[in-house]
């Protein structure tokens, strides 16, 4: 459900396209911090060719930079996964040339409880 609500969301968003190694099915797409962290939410969904998979592992890698950062863990639950998946869409359809990063480290603190 949440691929499904991102994949629509997110494909509704108009286009900007960039370079990406992801095009080139002969390599695997590893994405890095210094790939994906100045791209918008849209610039990423079309670098990938709007493929759930390649957008979900920059979200994570994403995700897991500034849960590290900040040495807190997600709930490794299915609510806080659909809440951080609605998190992202709604920050995304909003700005969707807002750099990624920030969209995921908002989405991020709308979901986690607050730190006490």
């Amino acid at each position: 459900l949440l691929i499904v609500g991102l994949t629509i969301a997110l494909a509704l968003t108009s286009s900007l396209a960039y370079e990406s190694r992801a095009a080139d099915q002969k390599q695997p797409f590893e994405p890095t911090m210094e790939d994906v962290s100045h791209l918008s939410c849209e610039e990423v969904w079309i670098g990938v060719s709007e493929k759930d998979d390649a957008f979900f592992q920059v979200v994570e890698l994403l995700a897991h930079h500034i849960l590290t950062r900040r040495e807190v863990k997600f709930p490794g639950t299915p609510e806080a996964g659909k809440a951080f998946g609605d998190a992202l869409v709604k920050n995304c359809l909003a700005d969707p040339e807002e750099l990624l990063y920030s969209a995921v480290n908002r989405s991020l603190r709308d979901t986690l409880p607050a730190k006490e």
